[in-house]
């Protein structure tokens, strides 16, 4: 899943702290150790905001999300400034049934060639792809440019055919 956290906490980043032409030209210098923060998430159950409309009853859903984000302040001098990894244990509820979809990823935001890029690979439930997604921003204005994605579609109706009475 592409993780609200992350993406949330890319688009809250002050304009002042988001990658700069001038970050990268200082991380060609060197750059400083990294901060490593392993992080965990338990919630729910919520009603899912995804699988009850596609299966036309509630459903709902707990998560477990255990990973790692890696910070380089500075970035580095390929302009990698934030990497992360992450493994959710997504457990659908349902007419007293139970469906289990494990999301795996990894994510990171560079400056490159003058653009923040914000890419996300793995098994992506809340983006219904297992792929890779890219956004690029404009690093002055925060403004997204473009946005690619290539993979395979998650199917939900298998989920909802095993979810069902």
């Amino acid at each position: 899943m592409l993780r609200v956290r992350t993406i949330v906490t890319l688009l809250a980043l002050p304009l002042a702290l988001m990658p700069t032409t001038a970050h990268a030209q200082a991380a060609s210098t060197g750059g400083s150790s990294p901060t490593v923060q392993h992080f965990v998430v338990d919630d729910g159950p919520l009603l899912d905001d995804i699988l009850t409309p596609a299966c036309g009853f509630n459903v709902f859903t707990t998560i477990s999300i255990r990973g790692v984000d890696i910070t380089f302040d500075g970035g580095t001098p390929s302009g990698l400034f934030f990497q992360s990894t992450f493994r959710n244990q997504v457990t659908f509820l349902a007419n007293g049934r139970r469906v289990v979809f494990i999301e795996r990823g990894h994510e990171s935001i560079r400056l490159q060639d003058g653009v923040v890029v914000f890419a996300s690979s793995g098994r992506n439930f809340g983006l219904a792809t297992i792929g890779r997604f890219v956004f690029r921003f404009d690093p002055d204005t925060g403004a997204l440019l473009s946005t690619t994605m290539t993979g395979l579609p998650v199917d939900l109706a298998p989920l909802c055919a095993a979810l069902s009475t």
